[in-house]
């Protein structure tokens, strides 16, 4: 691993602690207690990357959405009462029953031939290839004890590196984070072939830092518990097949000013704020971090992010936020229980440059114990499709500054509560003006009294009215979610 080195903090360093806190307030949102010119570079490559990533006509992608969806059907169909069955847990031979799990998932040669993932992603996320371009890195050290000078070996070391990385487990594990863990560009987190769980920690993030392409896999199961927050670098994978791990009591994983990143096949659980304080982000680089927010994973000011087949839940926050100007994210695959605030797609109605985010939230299953915000959106563009809405307490869908929000062939079970049955809430606004915001419903699924809200006028797109393809219907959710969340990989076999 030579070339793989950072600098060590000045004696003394910790006691600017005061000073930073001065300067926090302008940033607070990003965590960043000192806003120096190393974050001021990485904010201007992130601009121009969002608007690089950001597409015109985003129908053109719901619809090649919806073609991979049918083309990837099965030539035996299945039977309708199949479909609508309760979940059970599934004993027969492996069977993708969706596009993005047709790619990879039912070959016995997964694990020696794991970079077939950076090819299966759809919807906005469709581009991101994580670390496809680096070496792989493999997690032996569930620890997190040095957030400044992480040991080679722990996550924390693989995300903050500068090259493109793919990142896999060689043992199951389980980790808290001591502070928030920070992924940088061109990362793949992949979880495959072991047990991966995040929870309780409190703060910030290791081998996610490095500046070169890397694939991170883990060598054994683990537990990891962050010291501070995990920050993920550009260019990485952190795939999690293969072992069991498990990130977990500490602090969240943040995806921050970064471009190119894989999450795959790992648990968040039990997360919790971060302290704060100096840690490091880059090979080069260390700085003071406020306070972490406690979600489990943060996407701030991010590009080609996909988090795919991720089991989440219990954290103080919310389980995925996707913030300040971030674009080309799929979220899909995952399964979430046990929450209040799910998912937030925008953090607030003055930041008009969220305009740009569009996002796709596809084939996950919503569980038990949710509450509200499946997702909460703002001023973007966002598909969410085929997903299986099981829970919720107060609503599904929410939003406010005129987001548009496209559900096609979702399933919607509504809670007993009478009060509970709509699955759209409009925020901030009469009903004068969210009439005009474009929420639409096709081909979804409504029971036990479940009902949208639609609104707005026609959609606009330069796609010809009859080549726009029609989602599968709600009625197939079931058996398109049926693997939703971490899944079991062994080598040599299909996950």
């Amino acid at each position: 691993m030579e070339g793989f080195r950072w600098s060590k903090p000045a004696a003394g360093s910790l006691v600017l602690y005061a000073v930073f806190l001065l300067s926090a307030a302008a940033t607070s949102e990003a965590n960043i207690g000192d806003y120096d010119e190393h974050w001021q570079k990485r904010k201007l490559m992130a601009d121009a990357a969002a608007e690089a990533t950001y597409k015109r006509d985003p129908f053109e992608v719901t619809n090649d959405f919806n073609r991979a969806v049918h083309r990837s059907e099965e030539k035996e169909t299945a039977r309708r009462s199949l479909m609508l069955s309760k979940r059970k847990k599934f004993a027969g031979p492996c069977k993708a029953t969706n596009p993005i799990d047709r790619c990879w998932r039912c070959r016995d040669d997964w694990a020696t031939d794991r970079k077939r993932l950076a090819r299966c992603a759809q919807g906005f996320g469709r581009n991101t290839t994580g670390g496809l371009a680096g070496k792989f890195y493999v997690v032996t050290d569930g620890t997190d004890d040095d957030v400044v000078n992480p040991r080679p070996g722990t996550l924390r070391w693989g995300v903050i590196q500068d090259e493109p990385l793919w990142i896999i487990f060689g043992k199951n594990m389980i980790i808290n984070l001591k502070e928030e863990l920070m992924i940088g560009n061109d990362k793949t987190v992949d979880g495959r072939g072991a047990q991966v769980r995040i929870t309780n920690g409190g703060g910030r993030g290791g081998g996610v830092i490095r500046d070169e392409p890397l694939w991170i896999i883990f060598g054994k199961n683990m537990i990891i518990n962050l010291k501070e927050e995990l920050m993920i670098g550009n260019d990485k994978t952190v795939d999690g097949r293969g072992a069991q791990v498990r990130i977990t009591n500490g602090a969240q994983v943040t995806v921050q000013n970064s471009n190119n990143v894989i999450i795959h096949n790992i648990h968040v659980h039990d997360i919790v704020l971060g302290k704060g304080g100096m840690i490091r982000d880059s090979p080069e680089h260390f700085g003071f971090r406020t306070q972490s927010d406690g979600d489990g994973i943060t996407i701030f000011g991010s590009t080609n992010v996909w988090l795919d087949h991720l089991s989440l839940s219990n954290c103080q926050d919310g389980l995925i936020d996707v913030i300040a100007k971030s674009t080309g994210v799929t979220i899909s695959n995952c399964h979430l229980t046990n929450h209040n605030d799910v998912m937030l797609f925008g953090s607030s109605d003055s930041f008009s440059e969220d305009q740009i985010m569009q996002i796709t939230v596809a084939f996950n299953h919503f569980g038990r114990g949710l509450v509200q915000r499946m997702p909460r959106c703002r001023w973007g563009f966002f598909h969410v499709v085929n997903n299986d809405y099981t829970h919720w307490l107060m609503y599904a869908i929410g939003g406010s500054k005129n987001p548009t929000i496209i559900s096609q062939g979702n399933r919607y079970i509504a809670p007993p509560n009478l009060a509970a049955k709509q699955i759209t809430k409009q925020l901030g606004a009469e009903e004068s003006e969210w009439k005009n915001w474009v929420w639409h419903s096709e081909e979804d699924l409504f029971m036990e009294g479940a009902y949208f809200t639609t609104s707005g006028g026609a959609i606009r797109t330069s796609i010809n009215k009859k080549d726009l393809i029609k989602p599968k219907p709600g009625s197939y959710v079931t058996r398109l979610t049926r693997f939703a969340g971490s899944i079991p990989c062994r080598p040599g076999k299909p996950c």
